[in-house]
């Protein structure tokens, strides 16, 4: 399933920053919840007000970063392009790698070569590759 965060209308400054706020509190309260069950398993409890303090810490950071990360594409608009073009080119290639793997694992590897370009054909060392890091 997943975690529920309401949607605010983005209406203005003040309504993102609460929904960023939300989402810092949502992703840092898992975060300090595992940290809690894994103390609480090794009897470690006694740093609660620790943890408390480096969740405060976080949940600052991540707002400070985050207003300051917001404003660079207004600023520079060339970095949204950029930051696209990134985004597409790693998808593209998660997309390409996550194909490989399947013709490797199902064995394929002949039939894929023979209907794909010799640039695009896996050779037997990226099989191999392949199957190492399986195991």
């Amino acid at each position: 399933m997943g975690l529920a965060i309401p949607h605010l209308p983005a209406t203005g400054a003040i309504a993102a920053f609460l929904q960023a706020v939300m989402i810092d509190l949502a992703l840092a309260g898992a975060v300090v919840m595992l940290i809690g069950f894994a103390l609480l398993h090794i009897h470690l409890l006694n740093l609660v007000g620790l943890l408390l303090a480096g969740l405060l810490i976080s949940v600052t950071l991540m707002g400070v970063a985050a207003t300051w990360i917001t404003r660079l594409p207004h600023r520079f608009l060339w970095l949204s392009h950029v930051s696209l073009a990134i985004a597409f080119s790693v998808a593209l290639h998660m997309t390409g790698e996550g194909h490989r793997s399947v013709v490797v694992d199902l064995g394929e590897v002949s039939a894929y070569n023979a209907a794909l370009p010799a640039p695009l054909a896996i050779t037997p060392d990226q099989v191999a590759a392949h199957q190492a890091g399986r195991n």
